[in-house]
C-alpha cells in the first residue's frame, strides 16, 4: 500500500489526527495502552506490534491497527523505523 492509499484508508475508517512518528534503532518499550485507537503503516525500518499473546512484524507498506485500550508495545530491530499514523478517538 502506498501512503497515499493509506491516507485514504484512515480517512476511509474515521482515523483524522495524522501523524508520523519516528523510533530509534533498538526502541524497547513497556507494554502500555491508549484512550484512543491508532491505525499505522510502516513508511521506512520494521517493527513488531506486541500484545499480551502475540508478537507481529511490519515492514514498509505493511499497517496495523491498535484498538483503544489494547495493551501493546511497539519494538524496532537494528534500524530505525517510521511510521504513518491515523488516530480516532472514542
Amino acid at each position: 500500500m502506498t501512503e497515499d492509499e493509506f491516507r485514504s484508508h484512515l480517512a476511509d475508517h474515521g482515523y483524522g489526527d495524522e501523524r508520523v512518528l519516528r523510533y530509534d534503532a533498538h526502541h524497547t518499550p513497556h507494554l502500555h495502552n491508549h484512550d484512543f485507537s491508532a491505525m499505522g503503516m510502516v513508511t521506512s525500518g520494521a517493527l513488531t506490534i506486541v500484545r499480551e499473546d502475540e508478537a507481529t512484524p511490519f515492514g514498509v507498506g505493511d499497517w496495523y491497527e491498535v484498538a483503544a485500550g489494547c495493551v501493546h508495545a511497539e519494538p524496532t530491530g537494528h534500524e530505525p523505523a517510521t511510521t504513518l499514523l491515523g488516530v480516532k478517538h472514542t
